[in-house]
């Protein structure tokens, strides 16, 4: 619980020290819950950085991913609000006894509605993704457009 305390304080604390607008979300991505924290550095740059889990048969098969995303507005047309991202993730499989880490890199293009000064329904599409695989499944893949899940939504409530 100490640990939970002292996390909480250290965000409020950057948050207030930079005086960025802290945000969190909800992402449906690859095809999981990805939930995020992150911060509305001005008003055309934000980072987030968000944490998922899955598991599945009873444990024989799971999944724990972690990313860090850079957004970078284009344009703003009333409620709408085009950007560009970059995306750094990892991610670790594991498959009945096999394991494999994937490395991956992303740029695409997304949108946000504003339904209110507080919350934000988006969508976005990736158009480069870059994975390197090691472990048990080993290569790496190179998608434009293509690719699993690489479309996806979610929810962004503004604090």
């Amino acid at each position: 619980m100490r640990k939970m305390i002292t996390i909480l304080a250290l965000v409020a604390l950057i948050a207030s020290a930079s005086s960025a607008m802290m945000r969190v979300g909800v992402e449906n991505a690859t095809g999981a819950t990805f939930p995020y924290v992150g911060w509305q550095l001005s008003d055309t740059q934000a980072v987030d950085v968000g944490l998922t889990y899955t598991s599945t048969n009873n444990g024989n098969t799971t999944n724990l991913g972690l990313g860090g995303k850079y957004t970078q507005k284009i344009t703003e047309v009333k409620q709408v609000k085009l950007n560009w991202f970059g995306m750094l993730g990892i991610a670790s499989a594991n498959a009945f006894g096999a394991s494999t880490t994937t490395i991956t890199l992303l740029g695409g293009l997304g949108a946000e509605y504003k339904l209110t000064d507080a919350i934000g329904v988006y969508g976005d599409i990736d158009l480069l993704t870059i994975q390197s695989m090691s472990g048990a499944a080993t290569g790496t893949n190179f998608f434009l457009v293509t690719g699993d899940f690489n479309c996806y939504s979610g929810v962004r409530i503004y604090i």
